[in-house]
Protein backbone atom coordinates (compact mmCIF):
# COMPACT_ATOMS: atom_id res chain seq x y z
CA UNK A 1 0.00 0.00 0.00
CA UNK A 2 1.36 3.42 -0.97
CA UNK A 3 2.08 5.91 1.79
CA UNK A 4 -0.13 8.98 1.80
CA UNK A 5 2.06 12.06 1.81
CA UNK A 6 0.71 14.91 3.90
CA UNK A 7 0.53 18.45 2.58
CA UNK A 8 3.28 19.44 5.03
CA UNK A 9 5.60 16.64 3.85
CA UNK A 10 4.93 17.68 0.25
CA UNK A 11 5.83 21.30 1.04
CA UNK A 12 9.02 20.18 2.78
CA UNK A 13 10.05 18.02 -0.17
CA UNK A 14 9.31 20.82 -2.65
CA UNK A 15 11.48 23.21 -0.63
CA UNK A 16 14.35 20.73 -0.42
CA UNK A 17 14.22 20.02 -4.17
CA UNK A 18 14.07 23.74 -4.94
CA UNK A 19 17.23 24.33 -2.88
CA UNK A 20 18.99 21.33 -4.41
CA UNK A 21 18.02 22.22 -7.99
CA UNK A 22 19.20 25.80 -7.53
CA UNK A 23 22.72 24.50 -7.01
CA UNK A 24 25.57 23.83 -9.37
CA UNK A 25 27.65 20.72 -8.64
CA UNK A 26 31.31 21.62 -8.15
CA UNK A 27 34.40 19.47 -7.68
CA UNK A 28 37.57 20.78 -6.04
CA UNK A 29 41.00 19.22 -6.48
CA UNK A 30 41.83 19.88 -2.81
CA UNK A 31 38.85 17.71 -1.80
CA UNK A 32 38.64 14.95 -4.43
CA UNK A 33 36.22 12.80 -2.39
CA UNK A 34 33.57 15.51 -2.15
CA UNK A 35 30.98 17.06 -4.42
CA UNK A 36 29.92 20.56 -3.45
CA UNK A 37 26.53 22.04 -4.30
CA UNK A 38 26.84 25.81 -4.75
CA UNK A 39 24.19 28.46 -5.18
CA UNK A 40 25.03 32.16 -5.58
CA UNK A 41 28.68 31.58 -4.61
CA UNK A 42 27.73 29.76 -1.40
CA UNK A 43 28.04 26.06 -0.69
CA UNK A 44 24.66 24.74 0.45
CA UNK A 45 25.52 21.04 0.50
CA UNK A 46 28.54 18.79 0.46
CA UNK A 47 28.46 15.14 -0.51
CA UNK A 48 31.43 13.68 1.38
CA UNK A 49 31.90 10.32 -0.32
CA UNK A 50 34.87 9.28 1.84
CA UNK A 51 33.04 9.61 5.17
CA UNK A 52 29.48 9.13 3.86
CA UNK A 53 28.26 12.47 5.20
CA UNK A 54 25.86 14.80 3.44
CA UNK A 55 26.66 18.21 4.90
CA UNK A 56 23.91 20.84 4.89
CA UNK A 57 24.40 24.57 5.43
CA UNK A 58 22.60 25.31 8.67
CA UNK A 59 21.68 28.95 8.12
CA UNK A 60 20.11 28.53 4.67
CA UNK A 61 18.69 25.00 4.64
CA UNK A 62 18.71 23.02 7.90
CA UNK A 63 17.37 25.81 10.13
CA UNK A 64 14.45 26.41 7.75
CA UNK A 65 13.16 22.91 8.46
CA UNK A 66 13.64 23.40 12.20
CA UNK A 67 11.92 26.78 12.37
CA UNK A 68 9.35 26.89 9.55
CA UNK A 69 8.27 23.27 9.88
CA UNK A 70 8.93 22.96 13.65
CA UNK A 71 11.09 19.84 13.28
CA UNK A 72 13.59 18.63 15.85
CA UNK A 73 17.21 18.22 14.81
CA UNK A 74 16.70 14.44 14.64
CA UNK A 75 13.60 14.85 12.46
CA UNK A 76 15.46 17.17 10.06
CA UNK A 77 18.22 14.56 9.82
CA UNK A 78 15.72 11.79 9.01
CA UNK A 79 13.90 13.96 6.48
CA UNK A 80 17.09 14.97 4.65
CA UNK A 81 18.35 11.37 4.71
CA UNK A 82 15.15 10.35 2.91
CA UNK A 83 15.50 13.17 0.38
CA UNK A 84 19.14 12.33 -0.33
CA UNK A 85 18.26 8.67 -0.86
CA UNK A 86 15.26 9.47 -3.06
CA UNK A 87 16.60 12.32 -5.18
CA UNK A 88 20.37 11.77 -5.23
CA UNK A 89 20.32 7.97 -4.90
CA UNK A 90 22.85 8.14 -2.05
CA UNK A 91 22.35 5.18 0.25
CA UNK A 92 24.00 5.09 3.67
CA UNK A 93 24.86 8.80 3.88
CA UNK A 94 24.33 10.60 7.18
CA UNK A 95 23.06 14.18 6.96
CA UNK A 96 24.69 16.67 9.26
CA UNK A 97 24.44 20.43 9.48
CA UNK A 98 27.33 22.76 8.96
CA UNK A 99 27.97 26.14 10.49
CA UNK A 100 30.17 27.76 7.90
CA UNK A 101 32.27 29.45 10.56
CA UNK A 102 33.28 25.96 11.75
CA UNK A 103 33.80 24.56 8.25
CA UNK A 104 36.48 26.78 6.74
CA UNK A 105 36.97 24.66 3.64
CA UNK A 106 33.62 25.82 2.26
CA UNK A 107 34.96 29.36 2.17
CA UNK A 108 37.56 28.33 -0.41
CA UNK A 109 35.15 26.52 -2.76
Amino acid sequence: MEKVVSKLEHQMEELFIKKLNSCEKVKNEKYPDSVFFKCQDRVLFEQDNENKFFWVRYSIVWSVFEHRFKLSCDDVELFIKGMVEKHLKLEGFTPNYCMVSNHSRWKSI
